[in-house]
């Protein structure tokens, strides 16, 4: 895995950002619980149970709204569509149905692309120069489909797949747009997020820690952390609106709960009108704790904000602060309704398999119990053909469970505890009532991701959760002290990662930026209590079965749960595929040599020139040129020589069939429209080269040349 240096300032970025929305979060849990029991220690321990521990979290949502800032640039049509694209891939019914050409070539370079980007041994150059063939693939279809009546390459691009590709970029123009007015959504509840910090930084420091400062020393704290938490929550509710709109996600997840009310067809009438009732009570019931906790997380906001606005702006009238709010807290809520209802439907969703084996014991008890007893004996069966009854019954492992496990439960009760302390202020209700309706809104939602069985990741230990949702997010095996306990042991893991560096070979097996991520990485809670884990790998080494070729190097990696995932893709051919002759000598050719022919459209100096090498162009667009060139190159001929000796009148076009583009004459032509041989060496080999500024260098290729050299780079190459 690489790292690039875009990719490491991102997470530097994301780091600063995650800071300032771990202090958001972590001050209004300090302040709520505060409100309801005014004592420090518990206090601090909300603050680490509510920001901290939801760090990784926000670390992750924030990297990935970063990376996502490119929906909001003019390329992001093309990025929506080749993501749709990209799943499509996956469907071999849809691959043989809009068979053609340009889907095998893409497919073979984007998977030739994504196989280097694994290899550790790939070189950079190869790695670029995949990655640009796989963006002119995407530039050339982006165009075609764009254009649906320029140029005839039907044999090339199916007709029935550009029809699909159409409907698929109309929906992305529509995605585009609906993400662009949500970024400027997201800003302004990054706003809401700022006031609100400011003043739960300033209650926590002057309330609850009974701190002096003075306004300034006050200032240079609370300002800097607000506007961090203003960003952060920006890419935050970013992140999760594109992840909705992506992933098409609230019409699937209701699409799914639509399906759990019909009726099945063994079904008799009063189970089905039995089930039905007991569904509606819990659909009913989750989707109005997720309304009161919206509704309170927006009541404690209007409260907060207008006390953070009067603290960071305190000259401004009473009247804007209040306008601002009654604007902002609306779209606020509205934001946070739409979130909610999305995870509470995943959540109604991925509990089918809860509802549907609650029914079945209803129904048939005994059976279900059968059943239960069945799955732990088929588990215990598949545990015996790898594990000695030495392995199964590891005493140190055995305590470790006892010891870890808990522990996992109760800081997960206790973070859901302390998020509902967030959003405690709302009207005349109670607070500790609001926290604790709101702390189970919290479970909800967080349930939906800890019953995923598709495309959300969790630990494997109770209290193990990961917010992500994404397609291609990779394995991460942490857990809910992970963030805490890499915050506090910092100095050892980045010395520990530089000397890991530095024992590679100063970089030239691992990078930098890699080897500091692959040491923050590590299981550190396991780590922590390698008193215990350590003992049980030599246990469970020690009592191996004599036929297990268990290493103890496995065991250790198994007991301190260390995963090594291989993401490479399978082996491949000794001989690569390489993409189509069509795409090589023909497409890819034509479609650059247009785009260098355009360009000179706009030229402003020395417009004869600029027409002379836009004929020329022209010309080497047509079948023959190309065919010319191609052959030449296949002889092992450089194109510079294939143009100097390129035949005159190839293309067999007169001044009369195709006028010139800018509406210049040329008077290279005689009299029977031939062109003479001086003439030819002109027009076929200087001109390419030939500059069009005032100060003209005395050789340099110039970028219509290159073009020209880039558009025949792989007219050479051989199929596989």
């Amino acid at each position: 895995m690489r790292i690039k240096k875009t990719k490491a300032l991102r997470y530097v970025v994301a780091t600063f950002l995650t800071m300032g929305t771990v202090l958001s979060v972590g001050f209004l849990s300090f302040s709520g619980l505060w409100l309801i029991y005014p004592y420090i220690i518990p206090a601090i321990l909300a603050f680490f149970l509510s920001g901290v521990v939801e760090g990784k979290v926000f670390g992750t949502s924030i990297f990935k709204g970063l990376a996502r800032l490119k929906l909001l640039t003019s390329n992001a049509e093309k990025h929506l569509l080749f993501s749709e694209l990209n799943k499509f891939l996956k469907n071999e019914a849809f691959q043989t149905k809009y068979k053609c050409d340009f889907l095998d070539d893409y497919r073979i370079q984007r998977e030739k692309y994504k196989e280097l980007k694994n290899n550790p041994n790939a070189s950079e150059e190869e790695i670029a120069e995949a990655k640009k063939e796989l963006e002119n693939l995407k530039d050339f279809f982006y165009q075609q489909i764009n254009k649906p009546h320029a140029g005839n390459n039907a044999t090339y691009i199916s007709q029935a797949f550009k029809e699909v590709s159409l409907i698929e970029l109309k929906s992305a123009k529509r995605s585009v747009w609906f993400l662009r007015f949500f970024w400027i959504i997201s800003i302004l509840v990054g706003i809401v997020s700022g006031f609100v910090t400011a003043f739960a930084v300033q209650e926590a420091i002057t309330v609850g820690l009974a701190l002096s400062l003075s306004a300034t020393a006050l200032s240079a704290i609370v300002w800097p952390v607000a506007i961090f938490a203003a960003i952060g929550a920006t890419f935050l509710l970013y992140y999760a609106i594109t992840d909705i709109v992506k992933n098409d996600a609230i019409s699937k997840a209701c699409s799914k709960t639509l399906e759990l009310f019909k009726q099945k067809t063994e079904e008799s009438i009063s189970a089905y009108l039995f089930r039905l009732l007991v569904l509606c009570l819990v659909v009913v019931g989750i989707a109005s704790l997720t309304v009161f906790a919206t509704a309170a997380s927006g009541g404690t906001c209007w409260i907060v904000m207008q006390k953070g606005i009067k603290l960071l702006a305190p000259k401004l009238p009473f009247f804007v602060a209040y306008c601002a709010s009654t604007i902002l807290i609306p779209i606020n809520f509205a934001t946070d309704l739409i979130y909610g209802l999305s995870t509470t439907l995943q959540t109604i969703d991925n509990c089918k398999s809860i509802f549907i084996a609650i029914f079945e014991g209803i129904k048939h008890p005994i059976k279900a119990i059968k059943s239960f007893c069945f799955n732990i004996e088929n588990k215990l069966d598949k545990l015996k053909e790898k594990e000695s009854w030495g392995q199964f019954f590891n005493p140190f492992r055995i305590l470790a469970k006892i010891v870890i496990s808990p522990l996992q439960s109760l800081v997960f009760i206790g973070h859901l505890i302390s998020i509902g302390l967030t959003t405690d202020r709302f009207l005349n209700f109670p607070p500790p009532l609001v926290a604790g309706v709101c702390a189970a809104s919290e479970g909800l939602q967080d349930l939906s991701f800890l019953t995923s069985e598709d495309d959300h990741h969790h630990g494997d230990e109770p209290g193990q959760h990961e917010h992500q949702h994404e397609e291609n997010d990779g394995h991460d095996h942490g857990n809910l002290l992970q963030l805490p306990l890499q915050a506090l042991l910092s100095p050892i893991l980045i010395t520990v990662g530089i000397l890991y560096w530095i024992a590679k070979k100063c970089g030239n097996e691992v990078g930098f930026f890699e080897a500091i991520k692959n040491t923050f990485d590590l299981p550190l809670l396991n780590i922590i209590f390698f008193p215990l884990l350590l003992p049980s790998a030599i246990w469970d080494w020690t009592f191996k079965k004599s036929e297990n070729n268990l290493t103890f190097f496995e065991s250790i990696k198994k007991s301190f749960d260390i995963h090594i995932h291989d993401h490479s893709i399978p082996n491949q051919p000794e001989t690569p595929k390489e993409l189509s002759a069509k795409w090589r000598e023909e497409e890819r050719p034509q479609w650059m040599l247009n785009t260098a022919k355009n360009r000179l459209n706009s030229a402003k100096i020395d417009k004869k020139t600029a027409v002379e090498k836009q004929k020329f162009l022209g010309e080497l667009h047509g079948k023959d040129g190309l065919i010319c060139v191609t052959e030449g190159l296949k002889k092992g001929e450089k194109i510079d020589k294939i143009l100097s000796q390129y035949e005159a009148g190839i293309s067999k076009k007169s001044e009369e069939s195709k006028p010139l583009m800018n509406g210049y004459n040329n008077g290279n032509n005689n009299a029977n429209g031939s062109v003479s041989a001086a003439q030819q060496q002109v027009s076929f080999t200087t001109i390419l080269n030939k500059q069009r500024t005032f100060f003209k260098p005395e050789y340099t290729k110039t970028t219509t040349s290159k073009i020209v050299e880039e558009a025949f780079r792989l007219a050479t190459r051989s199929t596989g």
